[in-house]
């Protein structure tokens, strides 16, 4: 899923998002939102070789410049090449055919990197938003989602959501250098402790 356009959808910011849409494409991701940011898996997960899948599609030009990236994001086959092609399909000012002409030049490597780099940490930051956002509204009917909100968490549990961040704190606590992430969950934590959230929906369950 691209999550920065998820989250448009979800958040509430627009109204005239219609509620079943709301529900739908909350309950088909229910299970990556309750894994949050550990869907991201490590390369060392990888069941299929990064130059098996690119020849299968055609795609060997790209070989050398997405075995920078693999290397740069540290994620698995499959996931790493879905990453490319959402940055290409939803960021990325030129065409995706003409990328392997564009990466040609180390120039434009460098900074394309970068930029998918910066692609890749925002997706996983609005992957914690929006279950942020979710726990923030779950007991506030007067949210335009709230009902959405309720049945999508009753559907992961909140044990388990509770199980999974948890885990993810303890992943990104251990994670050297510590990522910026870090700083993101405590502050949903701390956030959702201030607004009353937690005792109500979680903390019992600790």
């Amino acid at each position: 899923p691209y999550y920065k356009y998820l989250w448009q959808l979800v958040s509430g910011i627009h109204y005239e998002t219609p509620e079943e849409k709301v529900r739908t494409e909350l309950s088909n991701v229910s299970k990556k939102i309750c894994e949050g940011i550990l869907q991201f898996r490590p390369a060392c997960a990888s069941k299929t070789d990064l130059e098996t899948l690119l020849e299968g599609k055609h795609q060997e030009k790209l070989i050398p410049f997405t075995k920078k990236l693999q290397n740069l994001l540290n994620l698995e086959t499959s996931q790493c090449w879905e990453i490319l092609c959402s940055y290409l399909t939803h960021e990325f000012r030129g065409s995706a055919s003409s990328l392997a002409v564009f990466v040609a030049n180390e120039t434009n490597t460098t900074k394309l990197l970068e930029d998918i780099w910066g692609f890749y940490s925002l997706e996983r930051m609005i992957v914690l938003k929006i279950i942020k956002n979710m726990l923030l509204f779950y007991e506030d009917a007067a949210h335009p989602f709230h009902e959405q909100y309720v049945q999508c968490i009753d559907k992961i549990t909140l044990t388990k959501l509770r199980d999974s961040y948890f885990k993810q704190f303890k992943y990104l606590l251990e994670d050297k250098p510590a990522s910026s992430l870090t700083s993101v969950l405590v502050f949903i934590f701390n956030e959702c402790l201030t607004s009353g959230v937690f005792p109500d929906c979680l903390m019992n369950l600790v």
